[in-house]
């Protein structure tokens, strides 16, 4: 089977659990067996498994059918699924998921017991494997309207309602601004006035209301101020970042590259940086950095300045150039004044370091957010600062975590439940109650953000506990009522891919190849695609163990064009679909590569190539293959071979040997040789040594008796005087009739 991502979310899945968390309960299964006192005994197996895999070392020949014995209510049967030179791996099948799996020898009798049972205490997760693991999950607030100065000459009067708020603006509140403007019929002051109400808006983050969206919408379509013409280019200019807060793009266009807009020389730098903004919003991100590049070239004034390195990373993040940004980011910090850079720029950049993994980055630049920020900034870098601790996990994580968290203080609501998920985490609470509380956490009534972390933190747990269709469907809910920025979807992505690579790998650990295939198909399908190739290969390998040759070769021909490490392997399943389609060159063609690779399984490439000559009608060409040195180790390889030279023997008619090399390849419980077994019986009844014969038969019916069935194979065995019990021989079949006449006519 390929190498699959057999860590799940950084947690382990091939160790024992802890002995301490799993004493057995009255109602455990215990599974008993001898071995020598050399043998070692490893348990591969998560709570979410329903096998449990017993890796051991210096086993006995029987141990398979002993611990198989023990059937019981958590233990439906055992199975050996490989052996090497020393070491088998045995499949524990269990009665259900949720189980806990913990073996032992005894030194000095060498009894292994392997105790099955519900876990008292299951394991909780560690906060750090849940606080702050998704990047860009708090809106930051995008790169500031940069606004020119209010011009010396405009068509107001200078005195009545327009002098007041042109004055006091800063100062007055919304009911002021609104009572003050009604009393302002005359144009084109009433528009100019309005255009400074817009920048009170812009300037605090507001929302644009609609008489400001209806107001920037008109001033698009109004002439030029004959007698005022900088002070209408100047209004236009705020009346077009009005429409980029409206999503009115193509019209804030029009007006910033209007006539009226363009010949006012005084304007230049901020219908730049304003243009840059509004190719950032909508997406132009290539246009965005060019005019934004070149207007930090020109070394602006500082808000200038600020506002467009902030633009600039912005539009690289919102493009998902995450690098780009990050780049930007780092060139800022050494080369301009920090106390000129709005927060947001750190907090952006501190966000991308985190996408990048380079937390140490994100805590220097999460530090200037808090010193240099204003209260929403300076929550956000303290929170995530906390975050940082719990998951770096230093000495003394806790209390400097305790201590970032103290300093958020929360400007909305929304920051209230992002503290609380973190308290809930901390405590270390019991699967249920956590999910019950996450459960909370994601209500339709919390806040976006808190809502997606308490329902990503709800997916891994699930897939933790083995239940990857709920984490998945979570996830699925989600999507739609969530604008993700490019930093969240990423990681949404990754637990997706997490999730769908442990549901494939816990089938293909199980056998279960044709489910793999309904997941791939179905629930999986979105997913799959996007797997690295090493996950991918479990669906083509599903397919080959199906009967499904073709599928499998259409799923590897693409994954081998991109594979890293995995190409060997991708290779080896290749050549696997060709044989088993029949297609003796292509196979050849690939065995040839494999056959130069260090990392290739040579007995792998003997065995493909004795098979090829095999279908071709050369049993003597691979033969040679198979009498190859070095000779395999004992074990599957081993079994494997000796299987292909019963079928190269049979093939050159020397029975005696071909019975028993398959002998020797029976010792294999991991093996189904049907095709070659009834070949065998047929041409060993004929023409093998009785002693031979009988050993063949006593060795099937004890571990094949499925290749006696048929009333043919007891007639050919009666005809050599060898009796079989293991089907009883219909009378009324001509195989029946043959039978007593042959012994009527010794």
């Amino acid at each position: 089977m390929s190498s699959v991502r057999r860590l799940f979310f950084g947690w382990a899945l091939g160790l024992l659990l802890p002995t301490s968390t799993l004493a057995a309960p009255l109602d455990a299964q215990v599974l008993e067996a001898h071995l020598s006192p050399r043998s070692e005994v490893r348990v591969r197996h998560t709570l979410g498994d329903q096998v449990a895999i017993l890796e051991v070392r210096h086993p006995n020949q029987d141990l398979v059918e002993v611990l198989d014995r023990q059937r019981g209510t958590l233990a439906k049967g055992a199975r050996r699924i490989a052996a090497g030179a020393d070491t088998w791996s045995i499949a524990i099948d269990l009665t259900q998921p949720g189980l806990a799996v913990r073996a032992q020898i005894a030194k000095k009798s060498g009894r292994l017991s392997v105790t099955i049972s519900e876990p008292l205490a299951p394991p909780p997760l560690h906060p750090e494997e849940l606080i702050g693991r998704i990047p860009t999950l708090i809106p930051i607030a995008v790169a500031p309207a940069a606004l020119p100065p209010l011009p010396k000459v405009h068509p107001c009067p200078t005195r009545g309602p327009a002098e007041q708020l042109l004055k006091n603006g800063a100062k007055l509140s919304t009911e002021q601004h609104a009572k003050l403007i009604t009393q302002v019929v005359e144009e084109p002051c009433r528009s100019f006035v309005m255009g400074e109400r817009a920048r009170y808006v812009l300037d605090r983050y507001e929302r644009v209301d609609a008489d400001l969206e209806r107001w920037a919408f008109q001033a698009a379509r109004v002439g030029r101020w004959a007698r005022h013409p900088a002070a209408h280019a100047h209004t236009s200019l705020i009346a077009a970042n009005v429409l980029i807060e409206s999503g009115l793009y193509a019209e804030a266009e029009t007006l910033l590259l209007a006539d009226r807009m363009l010949k006012v020389q005084s304007l230049a730098p901020y219908l730049a940086y304003t243009l840059g903004r509004l190719y950032s919003r909508n997406g132009h991100a290539a246009e965005a950095e060019e005019l934004l590049a070149k207007l930090v070239a020109e070394s602006p004034e500082p808000e200038l300045l600020g506002g467009a390195w902030a633009l600039r990373i912005e539009a690289a993040e919102r493009a998902g150039e995450h690098a780009l940004g990050l780049s930007l980011v780092r060139q800022v910090k050494k080369t301009v004044d920090p106390k000129i850079i709005p927060a947001s720029l750190w907090l952006r950049g501190a966000e991308l370091a985190l996408v990048a993994a380079t937390r140490d980055e994100a805590a220097d630049l999460f530090e200037l957010a808090a010193i240099h920020g204003l209260p929403r900034a300076r929550a956000h870098a303290e929170l995530r600062l906390g975050d940082l601790a719990v998951a770096d996990q230093k000495p003394g994580w806790e209390k400097a975590a305790e201590a970032h968290y103290k300093k958020v203080v929360p400007p909305d609501v929304c920051f209230e439940q992002l503290l609380e998920l973190r308290q809930l985490v901390a405590k270390k609470s019991s699967r249920d109650k956590l999910l019950s509380a996450l459960e909370r956490l994601s209500a339709p009534t919390v806040c976006s953000a808190a809502r997606v972390e308490g329902t990503y933190d709800q997916a891994r747990l699930y897939g933790y506990w083995g239940q990857e269709a709920r984490a998945l469907a979570l996830i699925a809910a989600l999507r739609p009522e969530t604008g993700w920025p490019a930093g969240l979807r990423l990681a949404m992505e990754r637990l997706e891919e997490d999730l769908a690579a442990s549901m494939l790998g816990r089938r293909a650990r199980e056998g279960r190849y044709e489910t793999i295939l309904d997941l791939a198909a179905g629930e999986l399908a979105p997913i799959v695609g996007r797997l690295p190739a090493g996950e991918q290969a479990i669906v083509a390998e599903a397919c080959l163990e199906v009967g499904l040759p073709q599928r499998a070769e259409s799923m590897l021909l693409p994954l081998l064009k991109r594979a890293g490490p995995e190409r060997v392997h991708l290779s080896e399943l290749l050549a696997r679909s060709y044989l088993d389609q029949g297609e003796a060159e292509r196979a050849e063609l690939v065995l040839s590569y494999l056959a130069n690779q260090p990392t290739a399984d040579r007995y792998f490439v003997r065995g493909a190539r004795a098979r090829r000559d095999l279908m071709t009608g050369r049993p003597g060409a691979a033969l040679s293959w198979l009498d190859a040195k070095p000779a395999p180790p004992a074990g599957d390889a081993e079994a494997e071979l000796e299987l292909l030279r019963a079928e190269a023997l049979l093939g050159l008619d020397r029975v005696e040997e071909a019975a028993n090399a398959y002998l020797k390849a029976l010792g294999s419980s991991a093996l189904d040789p049907r095709g070659v077994g009834v070949k065998l019986i047929s041409s060993c009844s004929r023409s093998c040594t009785a002693p031979t014969l009988k050993r063949l038969i006593s060795v099937l019916e004890r571990t094949k008796p499925e290749l006696l069935a048929g009333d043919r194979v007891a007639w050919l065995l009666g005809a050599r005087g060898v009796a079989s019990s293991t089907v009883p021989v219909d009378r009324s079949s001509i195989w029946a009739k043959l039978r007593d006449v042959e012994a009527d006519t010794r």
